[in-house]
């Protein structure tokens, strides 16, 4: 019982769950009527105590054979025979269910098939210390089960268990791996994993890697001029990050944005009238305007979307120019959610004085003496000692802060 119990939780508890539920035609719930967990090892436990009260001590094969006439005897004759046979069929079933399962990529994120702690990397392999534990004198199993038209084929590679979290931006998408992992899942190309080097210790390896990605990329999308593979291998930030707005817009954005709908609603804005608060600074209308600035990269549906931003926080006397500076407050955020769902963001929560609207100088400069002048604007105004009250800064930073904590909220 308890080889085989370790046996199948070999098994990523995902899919063991999976194939449970489906080889024997019920839901797997918890003791609370719930049937996912709040933790791996809850889950790991309510499958355990499935398999033993359904495979290993099956209920039905139980009463069937119970000898209620006679106390000495508990089953009656043919019961482990029995009981036996109903175990290798639905381990039989589980294993080929699985492997077939893993194969055709039945979910989309695709986990793992078996635990990156178990010495078990294949459905082969399973059935095979199976067969050794519980067939003696059968031999490989897969061999015999072909003949019937059994075959498992699954075999899980370092690869299937690389780790694909982002800890540092500037290091972990180097070697090429995660991108590509980013890319399979963005185009639906699956054979691009095939083609990368493991592991990628060398600079050439890191680079064959990123090329791939690129002539993967390059087929769904126009790669952002002045990107190269060698670009992203030796680590370079800004460029790195240009290459991820540029697919994070491509593959969602793009998609989501309808460009004559965004064109009909900047048309609309503009012929909306200001709002009260947009008279407390200097009329964006009357403004010289300013050029769009795109940012990391150009496109002209990115351009029409900053045209959007713009119409809608002119209505409330915030400037936009770029995806930077102007939104660096969180002003134009705040505005543009509270223009669309005013129930969800009300105008009195934001905060407009900030660093972006401060044009005046500050209380501390009104009230600085003149002889101190000099002094305040050299080593000593950067590196003395503070009193240990917020200046006036602070208290706009704070404002940022605030404006910000009310979008996550």
């Amino acid at each position: 019982q308890d080889i085989l119990h370790l046996l199948l939780l070999s098994y990523n508890p995902v899919w063991l769950q999976l194939g449970l539920e489906t080889v024997f035609g019920e839901a797997i719930t918890s003791s609370s009527g719930t049937s996912h967990c709040a933790s791996s090892s809850s889950t790991t436990q309510m499958l355990g105590s499935f398999i033993l009260e359904r495979m290993v001590h099956n209920t039905r094969l139980s009463s069937l054979y119970n000898c209620h006439n006679a106390p000495h005897k508990k089953f009656k004759e043919g019961y482990g025979t029995a009981l036996c046979q109903f175990l290798l069929k639905k381990f039989l079933q589980l294993v080929l269910l699985l492997d077939r399962a893993k194969l055709t990529r039945l979910m989309d994120h695709d986990p793992c098939l078996f635990l990156s702690s178990s010495p078990i990397k294949s459905s082969r392999d399973l059935l095979l210390t199976f067969s050794r534990r519980y067939l003696s004198g059968e031999g490989d199993i897969t061999k015999h089960l072909a003949y019937i038209g059994y075959t498992v084929t699954h075999v899980q590679n370092p690869l299937d268990e690389f780790q694909y979290a982002v800890k540092n931006i500037s290091t972990d998408l180097r070697d090429g791996i995660r991108l590509a992992r980013l890319t399979e899942m963005l185009t639906g190309n699956w054979k691009l994993s095939h083609q990368l080097r493991l592991p990628a210790s060398t600079k050439a390896q890191r680079l064959h890697n990123m090329q791939c990605v690129f002539k993967a990329l390059s087929e769904h999308m126009p790669v952002p001029p002045g990107l190269a593979p060698l670009n992203i291998v030796d680590g370079h930030r800004e460029k790195t990050l240009a290459l991820l707005w540029a697919i994070a817009f491509n593959f969602k954005v793009r998609v989501q944005v309808k460009e004559k709908d965004l064109r009909e609603e900047i048309e609309f804005l503009s012929h909306q009238r200001l709002h009260p608060i947009a008279y407390q600074y200097q009329n964006p209308r009357s403004a010289p305007c300013v050029a769009l600035e795109t940012g990391l990269f150009f496109d002209p549906l990115l351009a029409l979307m900053l045209q959007w931003c713009r119409a809608v926080c002119q209505l409330y006397g915030v400037p936009i120019n770029n995806f930077n500076n102007s939104f660096s407050d969180g002003r134009a955020l705040c505005y543009l959610i509270h223009h669309y769902h005013p129930q969800l963001l009300p105008l009195q929560l934001i905060t407009n004085e900030t660093t972006l609207t401060q044009s005046q100088p500050c209380p501390e400069e009104l009230e600085r003496p003149e002889d101190e002048e000099e002094s305040m604007e050299g080593w000593v105004a950067s590196f003395s000692p503070t009193t240990g009250k917020a200046t006036w800064r602070d208290k706009l930073i704070e404002n940022e802060r605030c404006n910000f904590k009310l979008l996550a909220q």
